[in-house]
């Protein structure tokens, strides 16, 4: 599965301090894989689209 980040949302994670940077990204990661891992639901009312709580 690939993951999109709208621009605006890339340029707020680069800017973050890195643990949280890192807590996010391993997230991300977490979602890319098949079976999906982490502590991620599908979102209400959004067809294929998925949360992540970090």
């Amino acid at each position: 599965m690939n993951i999109m980040l709208h621009p605006k949302a890339a340029k707020y994670l680069e800017r973050l301090p890195e643990p949280s940077k890192g807590k996010i990204k391993d997230a991300l990661h977490g979602i890319s894989k098949e079976p999906p891992e982490g502590n991620i639901r599908p979102m209400t009312g959004e067809k294929g689209k998925w949360r992540v709580r970090v």
